[in-house]
This record gives C-alpha cells, structure tokens and sequence, in this order.
C-alpha cells in the first residue's frame, strides 16, 4: 500500500498574554470558605443570578447557601440522588438524578417534575 504523502508543518504557538505570566489573579481572588453542608456528596454547584451556590446531595435535597455560607437553604428534595445540575434561562433548576432520571426543579415553589425517567 502506498504511503499517503504529507509534509508536516512545525506550528509555534502565540506568546502568552501578559496576564497569563502573573503569579495572581488581579485583583486577587478572596480565600476559600470551607461550608459544613451537614451532608454527603456534592457532585455538582451551579451559581444563580444572586452569586448564590446551590448543589445537590447524596439524600436527594438540593441546597442553596446564602449568606456566604453561613445559611443553607433546602430548596427541594428529589428523593433521588442529584448527580449534575444547572441554571435555566427561566431560573428554574436541570437536575440529572442518578436514580430519578431527568428533573427540573423550580427554585421558587420547590416543584420536582420529572422530564425523562430513568430506566
């Protein structure tokens, strides 16, 4: 079989923006907050419009944390297990629950409804 004829070409990648060669972020990012969730598993965090994380965990709730993490506010339980969660553009919440299937949850009222079943 014959060989296919190519002719290599050397790529040199562009110099590094200047912000890529600072030790930091400017301006610097705040320290880490380390949150007791009371909880097991947070696979996933979205962040809403508020700049507030919400996550779900192992027994099914889906949190919110205010206040810079000095509150945790339920916002639903799917009775599943939440794996991946994500903000819509209606504010309502896209949760994957590894045992449930496909949800969408509204923030709001704490609605579960079930979009594609597992199985």
């Amino acid at each position: 079989m014959p060989r296919p004829a190519i002719s290599p070409v050397v790529w040199q990648p562009p110099a590094a923006p200047p912000r890529a060669r600072r030790p930091e972020s400017v301006p610097p990012m705040p320290p880490p907050v380390l949150v007791d969730l009371d909880a097991i598993g947070p696979e996933d965090v979205v962040v809403d419009p508020d700049g507030q994380p919400i996550t779900g965990v192992e027994d099914g709730r889906i949190l919110r944390l205010t206040d810079e993490g000095q509150r945790i506010e339920q916002l639903a339980d799917t009775g599943g297990r939440p794996d991946g969660i994500e903000l819509m553009a209606d504010g309502g919440l896209l949760v994957c629950d590894a045992r449930l299937g496909l949800l969408r949850i509204d923030p709001v009222s704490g609605q579960v409804r079930t979009l594609v079943a597992a199985g």
